[in-house]
């Protein structure tokens, strides 16, 4: 109490220049907290590049170096002449592509109708997605394992992308993104003659649009990262995916860790730069998942 007198006593202009200070003070360490987080989390992906400029006999040098003294893009080359990149690259391309547009588009028809439409056990069937989305993915492979195998979809497209064709997480997100418009939008578009398929095309669509761009961005990341379930359908080295790939690399014998690492680089880089061109509609379609429950 004494405190806030002695401060309420003082001019005007002392008591501005305090808070200003205050301010300061409290910017700089939050903007301390997220630069060291930044920094904690960015620092294994730039030691993997690091890493993969080097020429071998400078990895294990000490004390490490931060900064490759003589950089090199040897290991780049060794790992595209040994590795067929192409042909992975483009498996992943096709599984996560198509695998992210079917995912999204089917998995948005149950959010829109958990979201908008009224029918019964409606609460029901959303606590049941909300379930799903707590059980753990690997006990349902075998189950789904058993089934690809028995429809002959083994080592094919089909088999690694349609288990997973709609997801409890999309349909959650899509249900968040559709609960932010308001009924009287598709009372007066069902009104005005149009069916829920339209809506969901030329109304729902363009509002939630930054999440949808979301749940795209998620789901790549996962479908370009997915390891085991690939691993398990996966036989051929003509359908591998690039983590797939890169598991069977042949420069993990040959202890070539500049390769290694190049090759790591490769499979990250392309979810880095999908982040950084979509990073301001990631953060702003977050912001709108707890809007409406």
């Amino acid at each position: 109490m004494a405190g806030s007198t002695l401060t309420q006593s003082l001019p005007p202009r002392v008591q501005r220049r305090q808070g200003q200070l205050s301010s300061f003070i409290q910017h700089s360490a939050l903007y301390g907290i997220l630069l060291l987080g930044a920094l904690i989390s960015l620092f294994p992906f730039y030691w993997m590049v690091n890493t993969s400029l080097k020429p071998s006999y400078m990895i294990f040098t000490y004390p490490p170096t931060m900064l490759p003294a003589e950089p090199s893009l040897n290991a780049y080359r060794y790992v595209w002449e040994t590795m067929d990149v192409p042909r992975s690259l483009l498996n992943s391309i096709v599984v996560s592509g198509v695998g992210v547009a079917i995912n999204v588009f089917f998995s948005s028809w149950v959010g829109y109708a958990l979201a908008k439409l009224h029918f019964p056990l409606k609460r029901v069937l959303f606590f049941l997605v909300l379930a799903l989305m707590i059980l753990p993915q690997q006990i349902l492979m075998i189950p789904l394992f058993l089934q690809v195998n028995r429809l002959g979809l083994i080592d094919t497209f089909a088999g690694v992308i349609l288990p997973y064709a709609i997801t409890p997480f999309t349909i959650y997100l899509c249900r968040q993104a559709f609960l932010t418009f308001p009924d009287d939008y598709v009372d007066a578009a069902v009104i005005d003659g149009a069916h829920h398929f339209q809506i969901l095309l030329r109304i729902a669509y363009p509002i939630a649009k930054p999440m949808l761009l979301t749940a795209v961005v998620i789901n790549f990341y996962w479908s370009w990262n997915a390891f085991l379930w690939p691993f398990l359908v996966i036989r051929s080295d003509e359908m591998t995916t690039l983590p797939i790939a890169l598991s069977r690399y042949h420069a993990f014998a040959d202890q070539r860790w500049d390769a290694i690492m190049a090759a790591a680089t490769v499979v990250a880089l392309p979810i880095l730069l999908l982040y950084l061109a979509v990073q301001r509609q990631f953060v702003d379609a977050l912001t709108m998942t707890g809007l409406k429950g």
